[in-house]
Order: C-alpha cells, then sequence, then structure tokens
C-alpha cells in the first residue's frame, strides 16, 4: 500500500494548473458581436442573403426553433428582418422568411 501511496504523491506534484477554456476575458462585447454577425452574413450569404427558419437551420445543423430565436433577437440589433411568410413543406405551417440586411 505504500507503494501505491508514494505513487499517488508523485503523480500529484506533476499536475499542471488546469487552463481555463471559453471565452478570453479579453474580447469586448462588441468584438464578439461583430463576430457573430460575420458568421450569419456568411451563412445568408448562400442562400442570396433571404432564407426561410428551416433551410438555414438545416445548414447549420440547428433546430429551428434555436435558430428563430437567434435571428429574433438579431432583429434588435438591425441585422435582420423578417421578409414574409411560405408554407413549410412538411406540416403546412408558415415558416418566417429572413432577409439580412447590408450594413
Amino acid at each position: 500500500m505504500s507503494t501505491l501511496f508514494a505513487q499517488l504523491a508523485a503523480a500529484a506534484n506533476n499536475v499542471k494548473p488546469k487552463k481555463v477554456s471559453g471565452r478570453s476575458g479579453a474580447t469586448s462585447a462588441k468584438t464578439r458581436r461583430e463576430n457573430t454577425r460575420k458568421r450569419w452574413q456568411e451563412t445568408f450569404a448562400k442562400f442570396d442573403n433571404r432564407a426561410g427558419t428551416s433551410a438555414i437551420a438545416q445548414h447549420l445543423g440547428r433546430r429551428s426553433m434555436s435558430v428563430h430565436s437567434s435571428l429574433t433577437a438579431m432583429t434588435e440589433y438591425g441585422w435582420v428582418v423578417r421578409d414574409g411568410t411560405i408554407p413549410h413543406p412538411y406540416n403546412g405551417r408558415d415558416q418566417i422568411v429572413w432577409k439580412w440586411l447590408p450594413k
């Protein structure tokens, strides 16, 4: 048992401090918002700056409701607007069409 204890004690002394993952505190909210805008702008560029919620969700690999809430929040920044509706191909309900606004 003492050799096991010695091995564990030696291993504990060799442990490096854990790096903190996630966003750096050095990046400002404005920088993060600009990066988010660029990512979404690239997505909308693939759809000629106008697409339905489901098409965007399929392209991003996210759920439609997640995309809808993100785009709804982006309307407050003035990045996108609702540009009408189209019938959903499977469930018959209308889906929102979003239009990307140029800066």
